[in-house]
């Protein structure tokens, strides 16, 4: 390629990353390590031929949540952020148990994606809507209840890659007895890493060590919560959760000095190319 032409992708390339941290939208994520965070709920759907609210290898859970709160590390940030004014950010999420192990009091999970969103491979899917719809509660059916956790434009999709993972530990492997649990009791916990499918947020995601630092094995986000009773509420589903998912996004500056190093790399090509 022309190195004259060689420098003006590189200038090209550092638009495109400039102008997709820029983006307008519903829901606007702030600079930094951030966290999203509400509650969601669960159904169990059996494996072909099974029956009853045992979690058995070749199960899958689906459920919806919400997100209401988006929290940071720099409170002056915070201070002034106001992202869900006349939007809602709701999510929906299917999973098939992979592997199962251990015995009564102590059970092990192992999750995967089913390909049953719409998004290939994708575990779970965020949308904004403005209808401020979202219920969990009150719903006939589970299907009722995710339409309206659905029912907006799709802002993200997480899903499995290379180093992704989806993982539980719980108390029982019955998930109606999860379900009557009552506070401070909970069932378990569950915590993943997944990647960026779709990114309709407008921000550069950077990626972040889910196991362990120094793991070296990376992430677009992660994501964790404890398994909760649904405290006899008029709800369709087996059990609800708390949910929270950690996004780190870079500060302008950042993504500044990554333009001007791309920049740079370009002109220099350009010289040892004419030397």
């Amino acid at each position: 390629m022309n190195p004259f032409n060689k420098k003006w992708v590189v200038v090209a390339a550092v638009a495109m990353v400039c102008a997709s941290a820029s983006l307008a939208n519903a829901i606007p994520l702030p600079s930094g390590f951030i966290q999203l965070s509400d509650n969601d709920a669960e159904s169990l759907i059996n494996a072909p031929g099974t029956s009853g609210t045992t979690l058995d290898q070749g199960d899958r859970l689906r459920g919806i949540f919400d997100i209401n709160s988006i929290e940071g590390l720099n409170p002056a940030t915070l201070a002034t952020y106001t992202p869900f004014a006349g939007n809602e950010l709701t999510g929906i999420f299917d999973i098939i148990v992979l592997s199962k192990s251990g015995g009564p009091g102590a059970w092990s999970y192992i999750f995967g994606a089913t390909g049953n969103l719409s998004t290939a491979n994708a575990a779970v899917e965020l949308y904004t809507d403005p209808s401020l719809d979202y219920t969990r509660l009150g719903c006939a059916t589970t299907a009722a209840c995710e339409a309206t956790a659905s029912n907006g434009s799709l802002w993200a999709a997480f899903g499995f890659g290379a180093y992704s993972f989806w993982n539980a530990s719980t108390i029982t492997d019955d998930i109606s007895a999860i379900g009557s649990l009552v506070p401070p009791f909970t069932g378990g916990a569950y915590n993943a890493g997944l990647d960026l499918l779709v990114n309709n947020t407008g921000r550069i995601i950077l990626q972040q060590e889910c196991i362990f630092t120094g793991s070296g094995l990376f992430n677009d986000t992660c994501a964790s919560g404890s398994l909760l009773g649904t405290q006899g509420a008029n709800t369709p589903f087996n059990s609800f959760s708390n949910v929270d998912f950690t996004l780190t996004v870079p500060e302008p500056e950042t993504l500044a000095l990554l333009g001007v190093g791309l920049l740079g790399m370009g002109i220099s090509l350009r010289k040892r190319k004419s030397a």
